[in-house]
């Protein structure tokens, strides 16, 4: 699947869906510092994609670095405000944030 993804990126440089699932495939992988790029570079080709900020606060979570998780998921909440998801996420971040 992560050579299927690459290859989709590379006919379609500009495809942040693309992106976004090869993230999903490297975090799987345990190449968290690859899907962080990967998600990245969704945004970047993409500024509103919330999922991928989504994602995103996923990594920097299991990394314990709360305060860029909070940043990340605040960016998916301000462009998907009612996902239920996310906002659960925050409340998880802001749990550990205190007692980090």
């Amino acid at each position: 699947a992560e050579l299927s993804y690459r290859k989709a990126i590379e006919i379609k440089p500009d495809f942040a869906e693309a992106h976004a699932n090869l993230g999903n495939i490297l975090k799987d992988l345990g190449k968290s510092k690859e899907a962080e790029l990967s998600y990245q570079k969704a945004i970047e080709i993409k500024p509103d994609f919330a999922e991928a900020y989504y994602l995103t606060s996923l990594i920097f979570s299991k990394s314990k670095k709360y305060k860029e998780a909070l940043f990340q998921i605040d960016e998916a909440l301000k462009h998907d405000p009612n996902n239920h998801l996310y906002q659960g996420e925050k409340k998880r971040i802001e749990l550990l944030l205190s007692l980090d």
